[in-house]
């Protein structure tokens, strides 16, 4: 993951009128919600302002400005660029998602079709054990008739034979 910087790559030292314009903003009893509501403390804050505005030359001062200006600016392009990776992640995993969820939608109609399918085979099936457990009752009845008729064959000529040996005796 990238790490967001809001030091400037190159390396100066601060100089003590920066030093003490950073003292003032950390000491002054302005809060950021106030700026503009009230007038600020001259009399604490003159002998700060009176070293800021002692140096040798106003040209350092202009380019230490700068110089904050251009941290600053550099500090809001490496956030812009980490903003900017964010949203191609998002963009990237959104992407991702909706290749997923596509995927899912056709496995699923695919899953849908194929119990559909199941359940007709089944309903057929179905039908056909009917059909052969009715085919299997009626072979049952021809059957049972079937015995029938020959035991009572048998048993009349069986009836019959014996009745011929008795007479034949």
């Amino acid at each position: 993951m990238t790490e967001i910087r809001t030091v400037s790559p190159r390396s100066r030292p601060v100089t003590p009128q920066v030093r003490s314009l950073q003292e003032f903003a950390v000491r002054s009893p302005r809060s950021n919600s106030d700026i503009g509501l009230r007038k600020p403390d001259t009399r604490s804050a003159e002998p700060q302002i009176n070293a800021v505005s002692a140096p040798e030359s106003p040209w350092p001062q202009y380019q230490e400005a700068l110089e904050l200006v251009s941290d600053a600016a550099q500090a809001m392009q490496i956030m812009e660029d980490h903003s900017h990776e964010i949203q191609n992640k998002a963009f990237d995993l959104m992407q991702c998602a909706r290749s997923d969820k596509l995927a899912a939608s056709e496995q699923i109609a695919a899953l849908q079709e194929r119990l559909t399918a199941s359940e007709a085979k089944a309903e057929g099936l179905a039908r056909q054990l009917a059909e052969a457990e009715l085919r299997a009752q009626t072979v049952q009845e021809w059957l049972s008739r079937l015995m029938e008729t020959i035991n009572t064959a048998f048993a009349f000529h069986g009836t019959r034979q014996a009745g011929h040996n008795r007479t034949a005796a």
